[in-house]
């Protein structure tokens, strides 16, 4: 349940109700995929995945080396709502920096 306040308000203007639907949905595992690209450099793709999604050295370059030869590696498996928030917060750094680092999320199969 979420209540928002207006400025001054002492009980809640709005009340949002969290379904059940939509909680479950949030934590259903999905894929996080890393795509090839031609132009962002290795050591920062393999930076990004360390960082945002905490993945070892190795490992990090290992889905890094198999993307770029595969193209496209899976980073991980995380439930949905934390795998939006990684692939946002990885594609937003990335194009802060101007890379065209590219992510995807889907439904395992």
């Amino acid at each position: 349940m979420i209540h928002a306040l207006k400025q001054g308000d002492y009980k809640p203007a709005l009340v949002v109700e969290d379904d059940a639907k939509a909680k479950a949905e949030r934590k259903k595992p999905v894929e996080v995929w890393l795509h090839n690209d031609d132009y962002t450099p290795a050591e920062y793709v393999v930076r990004i995945l360390e960082d945002v999604f905490k993945l070892g050295f190795w490992k990090a370059n290992w889905v890094m080396a198999r993307a770029h030869f595969a193209g496209e590696s899976l980073v991980g498996v995380y439930p949905r709502g934390k795998a939006e928030k990684l692939v946002a917060a990885a594609e937003g750094r990335a194009r802060s920096d101007g890379w065209p680092l590219r992510l995807s999320i889907a439904e395992p199969e």
